[in-house]
């Protein structure tokens, strides 16, 4: 009996795994974000150019934790070398010296300045800081190209993106939220019509959250939306993401991501699916009585 009554619980088990494998591909199958276009760059200095060429570098989207959307561009030069970002309790700047066009990062917690520079590095550029006093930037360290310094532990912390063909010398930071998750961009390869590009993709620090191991955002958005997301500048507490890709009109843009709620399969699919589980068990113990 008692053999019996374990083969019946064979088949449930089966069933309901049956049940979370539909589940899970219907999850897997949907995008995960709606996609709204941003227009081109809208810095007059970007105007000549902006329809080839992505702005990324030269004209760097940020979102609020309202979600209002501005660029931190200041048209010529180096947009991030006099960046400068609160949040909570925290203000990261990246600070030029005088006669030097190098410049460092800080970061300034109440009142106390604490300097954010990799061991073998002449310079450092943040670019993005969340309330923990995690701040994301880049630099020329070979080690550090891109870099994640973490103020609770007082050290430089690696990124895992192992699911993506990257490397730290193909790869940019650009941005951090609340739940540490991470948005920057990533050598994707060439395309016939666009040359080498960069993809879009969302990181975390915190393994079994969205995005840890680095997912490309392009795998994210609907198929058929036409765009190529080439880079992720800003990212909110709310998960919105904004940046810069390739739209359906072939010529680049800013784009802005919000995050769906995930879909939830019909009760009476999964209690259907149950249901023949529990008959089929029933049904073989009773045969084997």
């Amino acid at each position: 009996m008692a053999s019996q009554l374990s083969r019946a619980s064979r088949s449930v088990l089966c069933a309901i795994t049956l049940a979370a494998a539909v589940t899970a591909t219907n999850v897997e199958a949907a995008p995960l974000y709606s996609i709204t276009s941003l227009g081109q760059a809208n810095d007059p200095n970007l105007a000549r150019f902006a329809a080839n060429t992505d702005p990324t570098f030269l004209d760097p989207l940020v979102i609020s934790g309202g979600g209002q959307v501005k660029n931190n561009a200041s048209g010529t030069g180096d947009p991030w070398a006099t960046w400068s970002a609160t949040a909570g309790s925290f203000t990261a700047s990246n600070i030029v010296p005088p006669n030097n066009p190098n410049s460092t990062t800080y970061l300034d917690s109440s009142g106390q300045q604490l300097r954010i520079m990799p061991p073998g590095a002449q310079y450092s550029e943040a670019t993005g800081v969340n309330s923990s006093g995690n701040v994301v930037g880049f630099s020329d360290d070979p080690k550090n190209l891109n870099f994640v310094y973490s103020f609770p532990s007082q050290s430089f912390v690696a990124l895992n993106l192992r699911n993506l063909a990257t490397s730290p010398a193909t790869s940019k930071y650009y941005g951090i939220n609340d739940q540490n998750q991470i948005i920057g961009s990533y050598n994707f390869g060439t395309l016939p019509k666009w040359g080498g590009i960069t993809h879009a993709f969302l990181g975390s620090l915190s393994p079994g959250t969205p995005g840890w191991g680095g997912v490309d955002l392009n795998t994210l958005i609907p198929q058929d939306s036409g765009w190529i997301l080439t880079s992720a500048t800003g990212i909110n507490n709310a998960g919105q993401i904004v940046g810069y890709g390739i739209g359906p009109g072939g010529v680049y843009g800013g784009y802005e991501l919000t995050p769906l709620e995930l879909p939830v399969p019909e009760p009476s699919v999964l209690a259907f699916i149950g249901l023949v589980g529990i008959g089929l068990a029933v049904r073989h113990a009773l045969s084997r009585a």
